[in-house]
C-alpha cells in the first residue's frame, strides 16, 4: 500500500499480516462487554473474539522525502531465534526484502532505519546472517535508537534480567549494529525529516549504551 503525507511518499511493507496475541495479554483487564459493543467494527480485521485474540499486522513504513529514504521499524527478520513464537522462529523465505524492492527500494538505498522501540518485532531486519555473523541488512543506513530505552534494555541485559525473547533480540539485532558503529542515539523529541536533525545526529559508539 502506498499513500502520501504532504511531500512524503509512504509505502507499507508487511512482514506478518496475521499475528494473533491473546486479548488478555494485549489488553490486561479488558472489559469484554465493551469489546462486544464494538465487535462489528473490530471483527474480523482486528479481533477474533471467539478465540480471544487481538490480530496484528507486523509492518514497516518506507518514507521517501527530501531526497532521503527512511525505514520505520525493522519487523521480525529471518533466521532469528524466537522459540516463544514458533511462526517467527528461525524462519526463512518471508519475502520481506522482495516486497521492499518491489516498491522501488533496495536495502542499500535506505538512508536511515528508525526503530520506534526495541522489541523483537521492531528490530529483526536490522541484521541478517552473513558468514555466521549478524551484519547490517541496510549497509548504508544510520540506525536511530532511543538513548534512554537502549540504556535501560542493556542494564537489564547485562544484569540477566531481560526476558529471554528480548535478550536474544538485543544480541541478534541491536548489539551488532551498535558495536559496528552504525547507530545514532536520539533523545525524546528528536524530529525526523529534512531540516529536522538529519545532519545533527552523531553516532556515539565509544560510549557503549549512551
Amino acid at each position: 500500500m502506498r499513500f502520501a503525507i504532504g511531500d512524503a511518499t509512504v509505502d507499507v511493507i508487511v512482514d506478518d499480516d496475521d499475528f494473533g496475541l491473546p486479548l488478555a495479554e494485549f489488553l490486561p483487564g479488558y472489559d469484554r462487554g465493551l469489546i462486544e459493543t464494538h465487535r462489528a467494527t473490530l471483527e474480523p480485521v482486528f479481533i477474533d473474539l471467539a478465540r480471544g485474540l487481538a490480530k496484528h499486522a507486523i509492518q514497516s513504513f518506507v518514507v521517501r522525502t527530501g531526497g532521503r529514504t527512511l525505514l520505520i521499524d525493522a519487523c521480525i527478520g529471518e533466521h532469528k531465534d524466537i522459540p516463544e513464537i514458533p511462526a517467527w522462529h528461525r524462519r526463512r523465505g518471508s519475502g520481506f526484502l522482495d516486497r521492499l524492492r518491489a516498491c522501488g527500494v533496495d536495502p542499500a538505498g535506505i538512508d536511515v532505519v528508525f526503530c520506534t522501540h526495541l522489541h523483537v518485532d521492531h528490530v529483526g531486519w536490522n541484521t541478517r546472517q552473513d558468514s555466521g555473523r549478524w551484519q547490517p541488512t541496510f549497509p548504508n543506513a544510520r540506525y536511530l535508537f532511543g538513548r534512554r530505552e537502549l540504556a535501560d534494555w542493556m542494564t537489564q541485559h547485562d544484569a540477566e534480567r531481560a526476558p529471554p525473547i528480548h535478550a536474544r533480540a538485543l544480541e541478534q539485532s541491536v548489539i551488532p549494529i551498535v558495536e559496528g558503529g552504525r547507530v545514532d542515539l536520539v533523545d525524546d523529541g528528536h524530529q525526523l525529516g529534512p531540516g529536522c536533525g538529519w545532519s545533527r545526529c552523531r553516532a556515539t559508539p565509544a560510549a557503549r549504551w549512551g
